[in-house]
């Protein structure tokens, strides 16, 4: 189910659209509707408990600061998550930083991750593209990527990188 709302929210942040058409149509969160921010190279953090936010245009850095927030993003430079059970889903993404548990963060695009950290226990990254760097400091994390994985430093347990 989570991967079905990652892909439904990554179409409208491609296609440019949010979600307006009546409450909470896809079921995404405890708001009536997902909130939506364009970004024009601005680093932006987004902090609100239980919403979804569509985001589109390019961003610097996006922080996601708390717990059980998604967002969709079209681009973005990196992106920093800071808490529990977060889901991102972005198009093209150049890093990714994790600090926390139970985290998921989806990347299509074509351009290559640069760099994935995770710090933290039961987080998942699943990428289209090639990742070049992998740095885990926790247990039973999962990074994957269709185009594979270069360098990997895993310092922790029952972590998979595939």
């Amino acid at each position: 189910m989570k991967r079905l709302i990652a892909a439904l929210t990554l179409t409208l942040v491609l296609a440019g659209c949010s979600v307006s058409t009546g409450p909470n149509p896809l079921g995404l969160n405890n708001k009536a509707e997902p909130q939506t921010y364009d970004c024009s190279g601005d680093d932006t953090t987004f902090n609100e408990p239980g919403v979804t936010y569509v985001v589109n245009g390019r961003c610097g850095v996006v922080t996601v600061e708390g717990e059980g927030i998604s967002v969709g993003i079209a681009r973005a430079e990196r992106i920093n998550i800071r808490g529990d059970d977060n889901e991102v889903t972005a198009g093209i993404v150049g890093s990714v930083l994790i600090n926390g548990q139970g985290n998921e963060v989806d990347a299509g695009g074509d351009d290559t991750i640069t760099a994935v950290e995770i710090a933290g226990d039961g987080n998942r990254v699943s990428a289209v593209t090639m990742i070049e760097s992998v740095v885990v400091n926790g247990n039973d994390n999962l990074t994957e990527s269709q185009n594979g994985i270069g360098t990997v430093a895993d310092n922790g347990t029952g972590n998979s990188t595939d």
